[in-house]
């Protein structure tokens, strides 16, 4: 199975996007994950890749082949 993806986020006038995007594929399945930021709040960056990586873990694990 094939998938074409794209993605576009914007920083929102900060000085760095702190949103996070992930994608994964096992199979027939396929899971796509955006974490918004937090409004420019201080580790806004790594609140969302902590939780996008969370998910993309979660489906590793129970991920159908």
């Amino acid at each position: 199975m094939r998938f074409d993806t794209a993605c576009c986020t914007a920083r929102g006038g900060r000085e760095t996007n702190q949103d996070a995007v992930r994608q994964a594929v096992s199979g027939r399945v396929a899971l796509w994950a955006l974490a918004d930021g937090l409004g420019g709040f201080g580790g806004g960056e790594i609140a969302s890749a902590t939780a996008a990586d969370a998910l993309l873990r979660a489906f590793g694990e129970h991920a159908e082949a």
